[in-house]
């Protein structure tokens, strides 16, 4: 009889431990914002606006004027930045991206000192406003 009694016990005291672990491992989940600073964060949230200025560009000349403006930006932040190209037909790496003849993808990596801030990709309308970037 006692034996009996004492298997219920043990069953729920396995399930609130269960229950325990589920619960951990959902609130083991890291937010990546969280881990920057406030200034990184605000930082990131001001390039995004010059990002989208950059991604919807309608025209090569309203392009190069945005990635101008980003470039500026990264200036006067002392932002770096990395530019990555690849043909836009089969994603094989073109360096220099700004001579090439074919369409291509451009990605953008921009930099706080160690801390990437942001990584975005556009085709460029026309290749040379690469060249603003220095590819």
């Amino acid at each position: 009889m006692r034996h009996t009694a004492s298997i219920p016990l043990v069953f729920a005291a396995v399930l609130i431990g269960c229950q325990s672990s589920t619960h951990v491992t959902k609130t083991a989940t890291i937010d990546p914002t969280s881990a920057s600073s406030p200034t990184t964060r605000h930082e990131a949230e001001t390039v995004n606006d010059y990002i989208a200025r950059v991604q919807g560009a309608k025209t090569p000349i309203d392009e190069a004027e945005a990635l101008r403006q980003l470039r500026k930006y990264e200036t006067d932040h002392g932002l770096t930045y990395t530019v990555r190209t690849f043909r836009a037909i089969d994603n094989t790496e073109v360096p220099g991206g700004s001579l090439a003849s074919q369409p291509v993808r451009a990605q953008v990596t921009i930099f706080r000192g160690r801390e990437a801030l942001q990584t975005f990709n556009f085709v460029p309308k026309d290749n040379r406003n690469l060249a603003v970037l220095g590819e």
